[in-house]
């Protein structure tokens, strides 16, 4: 996923100095003749080019990490909002562009943020927030389910019922089932 400019990665100078100092390593060997260890050595300045991007990469959250912290944590309460209030009926099911516009980022960064700070991918997150307001919904109204379903922003019941039984290992149908045995 991509990055708006803004959010992309500035790397210092010193960490181009390293970059550019591995590129010329390269160049050397690449100018060098061949033997049996060039491709040896190639591979192993390529890894390190690599290594220090996913060095930079990770400090792009650490050193963003109070504004991100605040950004998941403005998340975790918009998507409770979302399922909660009815949005989801008007809007459809919850999509990372939306929660992304809402903290006025990319959903490429939007997304790694959620993931750095929460340590769940958002799309799972979103599938067990989804879940967790249709089990609640399940057991505490008599609603029927292609209701529920609608509540949570699905065209479709069937779509939702795929979902839930994915999810939960069980069918909308089945779970509210269960709960109204364990009741009695």
């Amino acid at each position: 996923m991509q990055y708006d400019l803004e959010e992309s990665l500035y790397p210092t100078e010193d960490e181009l100095d390293k970059v550019r100092s591995i590129f010329r390593r390269v160049d050397d060997e690449l100018h060098h003749e061949e033997d049996r260890n060039t491709l040896h050595i190639l591979t192993d300045q390529i890894k390190l080019v690599l290594d220090h991007c996913l060095r930079f990469y990770d400090r792009q959250f650490t050193t963003r990490h109070s504004q991100n912290y605040q950004i998941a944590q403005e998340f975790l309460q918009n998507i409770t909002v979302y399922l909660n209030s009815g949005m989801a009926r008007k809007m459809g099911v919850p999509s990372i562009s939306y929660f992304a516009d809402l903290s006025h980022t990319s959903p490429g960064y939007f997304s790694d943020i959620i993931k750095k700070e929460t340590g769940v991918n958002i799309k799972k997150y979103l599938q067990y927030k989804i879940i967790e307001a249709a089990k609640q919904m399940l057991s505490a109204t008599d609603k029927p389910i292609n209701e529920i379903a609608e509540w949570l922003g699905f065209k479709y019941p069937q779509h939702f019922t795929r979902l839930f039984k994915h999810e939960a290992g069980m069918s909308p149908r089945d779970f509210r089932k269960q709960l109204k045995s364990e009741q009695q």
